[in-house]
């Protein structure tokens, strides 16, 4: 029983004189906290007005000597943007998949029981 009145007795010596200070230890850095993650919101939100949206043109804009030129470089551009690799893979075979779709019909054959 005097042990449970020991713990009892630093329980309530601890509230009265350090609950307190965590208390305003821990608002003070849930405040600086708070201003760090707002600038750095702020920083990153004016940085995206640099970034491109799109990512293929941003990507060609690097690789453009790569193409040999301007024209190849904006119709690369615009294939990608329009559908992907898979549209260019398709254009460059003559098999556009947006014009041309085969159809594969399955036969269901079923087995006569006698």
């Amino acid at each position: 029983m005097a042990t449970t009145d020991n713990w009892i007795k630093l329980y309530r010596w601890w509230q009265e004189h350090l609950k307190s200070h965590f208390h305003l230890s821990s608002s003070n850095m849930n405040e600086n906290h708070q201003k760090k993650r707002n600038s750095l919101l702020h920083r990153r939100s004016s940085l995206m007005l640099f970034r491109s949206s799109n990512n293929a043109l941003l990507m060609n804009a690097k690789k453009r000597a790569s193409f040999g030129g301007v024209e190849e470089h904006q119709e690369m551009s615009y294939a990608i943007g329009n559908g992907g690799f898979r549209y260019v893979r398709d254009s460059i075979r003559n098999k556009n998949s947006r014009t041309t779709r085969s159809t594969v019909t399955v036969t269901n054959n079923k087995r006569s029981v006698n």
